[in-house]
């Protein structure tokens, strides 16, 4: 059974660059157009949840605290990417 990050990956595209021109200007515009896109709005998305974090109401802080840590989990990884430079 397919998930729905392999659903996503489909319509998304090849990202990654193989060194011939034809399929790697197809990999740079699904990265570009695509990828990006759908990159940033779910973090969009997951920052404004992590914004109800102290809410009072149990499900929504619920959400809000998963949100959260997510972030600090792409946050992390993205430092050491960064690190490793």
């Amino acid at each position: 059974m397919i998930n729905l990050v392999e659903v996503v990956n489909v319509l998304i595209g090849d990202i990654m660059p193989i060194g011939e021109t034809t399929a790697d200007g197809k990999a740079y515009i699904n990265l570009e157009e695509n990828m990006s896109n759908v990159a940033h709005e779910c973090i969009t998305k997951l920052i404004e949840c992590a914004k109800l974090k102290d809410e009072v109401a149990y499900s929504i802080s619920r959400s809000g605290r998963y949100s959260h840590s997510i972030l600090q989990d792409l946050k992390e990884q993205i430092d050491d990417y960064f690190e490793e430079l």
